[in-house]
């Protein structure tokens, strides 16, 4: 009897096999850690710009310099078109998007932490040889499977996924940069451009004076006609350049249209020239501040750290993988009868697979994702001396555009002086035709050439700012997890826009009808997207309000608040004031849709969230 209690009490040497080795396991899988690591030590940066200014260089700058800097140009057009660019650029939706699916593929890695759980049915009828007889079998069970993560794979998946989340949403920042920044730049391509029409056609109005007055002294006999041609050849050689301005014009309008989102005849633009821009003032931090300030740097530093990741998955998977799997259910030879008590069927099944011989494949794996994380750390490396070399080359251009403005403007003031000193003297007849055309062409020269250095400082301010990283993020202010889960209302408070929770909101953000409007947008474009409605389709129109309904966001990343909406302009008591609303955004360029009643509203708020 005492050698049936023992035998009763003490498991059998096969069963304390199997849990000293699952025991081992689970250890093994509590203790591991990989946390995605990245060499950066290797890239140190100087202590201040090669060619910063002292004061520039020594001082500490506080925080984030200003996010918008492109208002420092005192433009109103110039901050419609970023506003526009913000909330319809279709690189900016796209990057969006991709900022979703990454989120999307970081929440199917950390599934691979759970069971999974299946539910096999089957039904089999098998006739074996030439008789004619069969065996049935059927069979219901709920199975589930579970891989331990003894070695670290699946952590290594995950954090691998959270990196390339980190870079899909820098990638979505420094999107957001260029475009600004080639937004800024082009702009004023455009009006100096225009600068150049208007300087054009004035050389035309003045060629053509003199050629008139040319012919009336020829008429006199008092000039010749080969001084007649000579002005009449100038005047033409004005009237040639035109056709080339206007030219480089359109294409630039088309370039702006591209980057608000817009076709070019959607695209209302001023005749001002850079006369009507500020030139503004941009601080230039440490060097070491652009690692937080660049977001093409964190995005490559998420890389490696991705790739670092990758290195233990690979290396998780040279060693045999422990797989648990247990299956409840009924077996038996008939469907009738397959509920019975004695068919009741339970399995569990530890199993740990070794692999013999797979020609190397698994160990190339390795190697590729170390020698491939290796090229992350010099890719790194030369986007962060690239980052230095950009705004020293930004401070270096902006100071000597500085100084060559000032020294044209000198040459263009005594160049006017000549040409008005020899037009007096032609009036006279005390300067040939010949000296005359001369001086009114080097003035004409001097006038475009301030005017093309005064469009190259403007230029360098948004270069600075562009190389700085400047325009990645657009409010400082940080945001909670809460509140990126909440549905928003967008509208004006206290004389100005803002964000408001939508249980927050106030009684005249709701409303019957909604006009929806198409894509997915982003929360710093929510902002923006109000102020470009309100400029394109205000006048006579009331002011609605925007409904943003909450699609995702991306947890523990307040400070950039990453959290993406569909939204609908909604405030509407009725389709009468609803339709011409949504007619007054489409001849604007904008796509959009109306909604409304009672039943197809809270169908469209459904569909927003989806």
């Amino acid at each position: 009897m005492k050698r049936a209690n023992a035998h009763l009490t003490l498991p059998r040497p096969r069963t304390r096999l199997v849990l000293a080795a699952l025991g081992g396991a689970l250890f093994l899988s509590a203790c591991g850690t990989t946390a995605p690591k990245g060499d950066t030590s290797a890239f140190p940066v100087p202590a201040a710009y090669r060619n910063a200014d002292q004061t520039a260089a020594t001082e500490a700058v506080p925080g984030r310099v200003r996010a918008q800097w492109w208002t420092q140009y005192g433009s109103v057009e110039l901050d419609r078109l970023v506003d526009r660019a913000l909330a319809n650029n279709s690189d900016l939706r796209v990057a969006t998007l991709q900022v979703m699916q990454a989120k999307i593929r970081a929440d199917q890695a950390r599934s691979g932490n759970l069971p999974s759980v299946s539910a096999p049915v089957r039904m089999a009828n098998q006739i074996q040889g030439s008789t004619t007889d069969s065996s049935q079998y059927s069979q219901a069970a709920v199975q589930g499977t579970f891989r331990l993560d003894v070695w670290g794979e699946q952590r290594a998946l995950v954090d691998s996924a959270d990196m390339q989340l980190e870079r899909a949403v820098h990638e979505r920042e420094n999107t957001q940069r260029m475009v600004i920044g080639n937004l800024v730049t082009t702009y004023i391509a455009y009006l100096s451009i225009s600068d150049s029409i208007q300087i054009a056609k004035e050389n035309e109005a003045v060629a053509s004076d003199i050629l008139r007055a040319v012919e009336r002294r020829f008429a006199l006999a008092d000039a010749t006609s080969e001084e007649v041609e000579q002005q009449r050849a100038a005047l033409l050689s004005q009237q040639v350049q035109l056709p080339g301005l206007e030219n480089q014009q359109e294409d630039l309008r088309s370039a702006l249209s591209r980057l608000v989102g817009a076709l070019p005849n959607d695209l209302v633009l001023s005749g001002k020239g850079l006369d009507a821009l500020q030139q503004p003032v941009v601080q230039a931090g440490l060097p070491s501040e652009l690692i937080l300030g660049r977001p093409d740097i964190r995005m490559m530093e998420a890389r490696m750290r991705a790739a670092n990741a990758n290195i233990e998955v690979a290396r998780a998977r040279l060693l045999p993988p422990v797989d648990l799997s247990a299956q409840m259910g009924y077996t038996g030879a008939s469907w009738a009868a397959l509920m019975q008590p004695q068919n009741l069927l339970v399995s569990t099944v530890a199993s740990l697979a070794v692999s013999i011989f797979d020609g190397g494949q698994r160990r190339g794996e390795k190697e590729y994702a170390q020698s491939y994380y290796e090229e992350m750390v010099e890719t790194y490396g030369k986007t962060l001396f690239q980052a230095v070399r950009d705004v020293d080359s930004a401070l270096s251009n902006l100071r000597t555009a500085s100084r060559r403005l000032e020294a044209q403007k000198g040459v263009s003031r005594a160049a006017l002086n000549i040409f008005k000193l020899g037009s007096d003297a032609f009036a006279l007849g005390a300067l040939d035709q010949g000296s005359f055309l001369e001086h009114r062409k080097n003035y004409q020269r001097s006038a475009d050439e301030t005017q093309r250095m005064k469009a190259e400082l403007l230029r360098g301010y948004a270069t600075l700012a562009f190389s700085i990283g400047l325009g990645s993020v657009l409010d400082d202010a940080k945001t909670t997890e809460a509140a990126l889960q909440k549905d928003l209302r967008v509208g004006q408070v206290n004389g100005a826009p803002a964000l408001v929770d939508e249980a927050e909101a106030p009684a005249e953000s709701a409303g019957a009808w909604e006009v929806e409007l198409p894509g997915v947008f982003h929360r710093s474009s929510l902002l923006p997207l109000w102020r470009d409605l309100q400029a394109r389709v205000g006048g006579g129109m009331q002011q609605p309000w925007i409904r943003a309904a909450h699609l995702g966001h991306v947890a523990g990343n307040g400070n950039s608040g990453e959290a993406w909406y569909r939204v609908a302009v909604t405030g509407f008591p009725s389709k009468d004031l609803t339709a011409p609303y949504c007619d007054a955004l489409q001849k604007a360029g904008q796509g959009c849709k109306v909604v409304g009643g009672s039943e197809g509203l809270a169908a469209t708020r459904i569909a927003l969230r989806h």
